[in-house]
């Protein structure tokens, strides 16, 4: 499965030591503090994975499939590690790294620099981070979840949600440093909840977007909250996140244009923050299990 000869191949590579041949065209996201990114090949590139120590701090790779090898070259000896669906490795940049690789190759990678880092642990109210503990194959269900769900947003047909991304990313970030942190001390969570101004505060200025998602950033400065703190006091006050019931406040809006205007259904999309006919009717037939105009007759009929 692997070259006996030992020889990287003679390709181009990519910021993480990865041969290019072969590689479809990535996704990427950038978050607040995450920047993810999908590779993905029919199998898994030729040659040496190879990069030197550096300063940019941690990578963490996510096997979507399953069936993925790796074996990592050490000073003195290698290590091989088989690769299950949610397979998750976890390498800082900090240390030189070598590998080889066979079998499937469809990876979400995350990349997080040492200040955001520190920035994610602060906000998840884990005191005394130093770094993730370093992981080769062992299976991780939750963050599959999270990082499944991220990409399906991404790739679907609906336009992609800044606040739905910052929600995952900000999850995925709490769960890394709960989860791997070294030298972590976590703070009690508590059930904590948004008092009746900061919940006011922040619905005004979400009924006030007129088209997309208001920045994550903006609603946490509202409240004086971090942003993972602010996610999790949001939904334990409103039993959703701040992007569920920003849909839900459109739908209503749309709902009454329906039955009490006669408004196309163009300018309905337009007074209700859809991106456009096409974005509003998939989001209205999903939620009410019918486009708004066959809807609208059946209500009025």
């Amino acid at each position: 499965m692997f070259a006996r000869d030992g020889k990287p191949a003679a390709t181009d590579r990519d910021r993480f030591g990865c041969s290019l041949a072969g590689l479809e065209e990535d996704d990427v996201l950038i978050g607040a503090d995450i920047r993810f990114i999908r590779r993905r090949a029919a199998r898994a590139p030729e040659g040496f994975v190879s990069t030197p120590a550096s300063g940019r701090g941690t990578l963490i790779g996510l096997s979507m499939k399953p069936g993925h090898q790796r074996r990592i070259h050490h000073a003195h000896h290698a290590s091989l590690h088989d690769f299950a669906e949610n397979g998750l490795y976890i390498r800082r940049f900090a240390d030189p790294y070598k590998a080889e690789m066979a079998g499937s190759f469809d990876f979400a990678l995350m990349e997080i620099s040492a200040a955001a880092l520190a920035t994610i642990a602060d906000q998840a109210e884990c005191r005394h981070v130093e770094g993730l503990s370093e992981q080769a194959g062992a299976a991780d269900l939750v963050l599959g979840g999270l990082t499944r769900a991220l990409f399906a947003h991404a790739q679907g047909p609906m336009p992609t949600s800044p606040l739905f991304i910052a929600q995952i990313g900000a999850a995925i970030g709490t769960h890394l440093v709960r989860r791997y942190g070294e030298g972590r001390t976590t703070e009690p969570q508590g059930g904590r909840r948004l008092t009746p101004r900061q919940l006011g505060l922040i619905t005004q200025r979400m009924r006030a977007q007129p088209k997309g998602d208001p920045g994550i950033d903006e609603l946490c400065a509202l409240t004086g909250l971090s942003r993972s703190i602010f996610l999790r006091a949001f939904r334990e006050t409103t039993g959703r996140t701040p992007h569920q019931w920003l849909v839900e406040q459109r739908l209503d809006k749309a709902r009454d244009l329906l039955l009490n205007s006669d408004a196309p259904l163009a300018a309905i999309a337009e007074a209700c923050g859809f991106a456009d006919g096409a974005h509003f009717s998939r989001v209205f037939a999903a939620s009410m299990g019918a486009p708004p105009g066959a809807w609208r007759r059946r209500r009025l009929d």
